[in-house]
């Protein structure tokens, strides 16, 4: 991989400097693929489109920002940029949020419909369990498929692993029925013989099969929010830490909460946490 100029961009709402880095070259050696589409690629990077501010942790449409400059690892920065820092992600909750709220764009409303797909499903994937889809998740995935284009070749696959995984296998064969034969579709066709709704990594030479289940997860918290004494709290009514250690882990975060805990206790902590307005992800627990 090779990395082009570092873009600085002007947030909307704190007026403070994000930095976005740009590719001038690479690779998917090394990549995953997934059958909901999402590509995990070291040497090729997402560059995703919303994002948000690493000050004020607005969301952001990237490419509408004001640019105020560029450079490049090996040459000296301008003072004024000292504080740019690479952008965050969305979480899920953040796609919901600005759903709820609306977009009227709908280029921009299936951007979105299509990354909280892939932000559910992130929990899901390099696990060995697997967890069921949300209420949530699953309005989410209704209203995507009804943005999709039958006519068009590419679409229809993505909307035929859609109504996969909210387990509509009928309408799922429908649609493969009348794409063409290539690997993708015949691991999706496997995946529907044997009623699995469930995203899987894309092996082509090999037939996925259903992940062996697991019973252990880490509750990891990757943003405290804007109510930080409040999660403060929430912390120490669930963990019975000190109150420096608690303060300790808030102020360090991404931080493990618990470990190696139920998955039903996992998602008790996570939704109580959540409440309290910290980002919350539950992770696989591995042993040491």
């Amino acid at each position: 991989m090779m990395l082009g100029p570092a873009v600085i961009k002007q947030c909307f709402a704190c007026s403070k400097p994000i930095k976005q880095n740009t590719i001038l070259s690479g690779n998917t050696f090394g990549a995953k693929f997934w059958t909901d589409g999402k590509r995990e690629a070291p040497m090729l990077p997402d560059q995703p489109w919303l994002v948000l501010c690493p000050h004020c942790h607005v969301s952001l449409w990237i490419n509408e920002l004001q640019p105020l400059g560029e450079g490049t690892p090996w040459c000296e920065w301008d003072s004024k940029f000292m504080d740019a820092f690479h952008y965050d992600l969305p979480s899920l909750d953040d796609y919901f949020s600005l759903l709820e709220q609306g977009i009227e764009e709908s280029g921009k409303e299936q951007y979105l419909r299509l990354r909280a797909w892939w932000a559910g499903n992130d929990l899901r994937r390099n696990q060995e369990t697997d967890i069921p889809m949300s209420a949530r998740e699953a309005s989410n995935l209704a209203v995507f498929a009804t943005m999709l284009d039958e006519s068009d070749a590419d679409e229809r696959v993505i909307k035929a692993e859609v109504m996969r995984e909210l387990s509509c296998f009928d309408e799922a064969s429908e649609l493969l029925a009348r794409a063409a034969d290539e690997p993708m579709v015949e691991i999706i066709k496997s995946l529907i013989e044997k009623g699995d709704p469930y995203v899987r990594q894309i092996h082509f030479n090999e037939t996925p099969t259903p992940k062996a289940p697991i019973k252990q997860f880490n509750v990891v918290m990757t943003r405290f929010g804007a109510n930080r004494i409040g999660v403060i709290k929430a912390i120490r009514a669930l963990t019975g830490l000190s109150p420096i250690a608690v303060k300790a882990l808030v102020d360090n975060v991404p931080a493990t909460v618990r470990e190696g805990i139920s998955l039903k206790e996992a998602v008790s902590i996570k939704n109580k946490l959540k409440e309290a307005g910290a980002t919350i992800k539950l992770q696989r627990y591995l042993e040491a």
